[in-house]
Parts: C-alpha cells; structure tokens; sequence
C-alpha cells in the first residue's frame, strides 16, 4: 500500500497494541474488531474476490463506532468492485452486440473483456493507492500490519520491538 505505513510481524507473534483506536486514535478502546488476514499475492491485491482463503484473524483495538465503519467499508469495497465490474461487463456487452462492426464479429467477448479491463483498472489501481485505516496481509510466513495513520504504525513499531527483534531497547 503506497500511501500507508508497514510493520512485518512474524505470524507466530502476538502483536502488542497501543492503547488507542486504530482508527480514530482516541485513547482507550473499550473493543475490539476481529479483521481477516488477507493473502499478500500479485492476483489478491488485484482481484480481492480470487484470493486465497486465510483462515487467519487478528484482534485490533477500535472503539464501537469504528469497528462498524471498518466492517462497513470493508464490504462496501467488495461490493462496489463486483458490481463495477458487472456493469461495465453487460454496459460493454450491449454496446457491442447491437452497435458497431463487432456486432457479428467472433472476437467480440475478448473485445468486451477487454474493454471491462480498460475500464475498470484504474479504479483497481485508486483503491490500491487510497489505503483503508488498517489492512493485514499474508505472505512468507510474515504478517504484514499496514496503517494508514503513520503515528499509530510507529506507536505500533515501537510497542512491538521488543517482541520483533527479541531484545529490549534498554541500556
């Protein structure tokens, strides 16, 4: 994620959290949100609805309010990319079914794929670049915490360096 702040945890970890909302950074959540772990692959980032099953979750402190809306935008991101796609696919579709000289052409369905993908790859490529608050991802036995919030990625290094590198930052 471009625009977000990264902090690589070993999957056998348990991260340790700020006492603040990933979200709104309030102090003191008095809840949690369980989100999944997604796979970290070339095809997931791309095309969410084809990635690998993760039977991976992470609790991560958020206040009532914004444990929903993290819910919330999650589906709705989901959503609005399957029904973006279907649309444009049937928009395309019509189009060159009743209008143009691929009306009775045999390329017309890679001519309609085609065009679905033109259309909908910058849209692809927007919500890889405007991060949600939190995402979690999956690759190599590594668990990547990305934050949108860049305060709260290093309040979340720093409670974490412990555990990461094994040693205490001490003298």
């Amino acid at each position: 994620m471009p625009l977000a702040s990264t902090v690589e945890l070993s999957k056998s970890i348990t991260p340790t959290w700020p006492d603040i909302c990933v979200c709104c950074e309030r102090p003191a959540p008095e809840s949690t949100v369980t989100l999944p772990v997604n796979d970290d692959s070339w095809l997931a980032s791309w095309a969410p609805m084809f990635a690998k099953k993760m039977d991976l979750h992470v609790e991560v402190p958020a206040c009532p309010r914004c444990a929903v809306e993290l819910h919330r935008r999650r589906i709705v991101r989901k959503v609005v990319g399957i029904c973006a796609i279907v649309a444009v696919s049937a928009a395309t579709y019509y189009t060159f079914r009743h209008f143009g000289w691929l009306a009775s052409h045999p390329m017309r369905r890679i001519a309609v794929v085609a065009t679905t993908i033109a259309i909908c790859f910058p849209f692809a490529v927007l919500t890889q670049w405007i991060p949600p608050r939190v995402r979690l991802n999956f690759n190599k036995g590594r668990i990547a915490y990305e934050f949108r919030s860049n305060r709260y990625a290093q309040q979340f290094r720093d409670a974490n360096v412990v555990v990461y590198f094994g040693q205490s930052t001490e003298s």
